[in-house]
């Protein structure tokens, strides 16, 4: 099985930090914005992409080694 970070929010796949690959995960979305929040606490924000079928990646959730290799 294959584990990645993103989720699919309305068509569109966005960041959410890697540790929490395997929980629940409430999403926040407005025009401009994208939130990711566990157990009530924001842990990921970015802006919100309507490009279908897309990532929006930022580095703070990549795990280390993805983030040396990224660099």
């Amino acid at each position: 099985m294959n584990v990645d970070y993103p989720i699919e929010v309305e068509h569109h796949y966005d960041s959410v930090p890697y540790t929490l690959v395997t929980q629940a995960v409430q999403v926040k979305v407005s025009e401009q914005l994208a939130e990711g929040f566990h157990q009530h606490q924001r842990m990921a924000a970015h802006e919100h992409s309507r490009i279908r079928y897309r990532h929006t990646t930022v580095p703070e959730p990549m795990p280390p080694e993805h983030l040396a290799y990224k660099q």
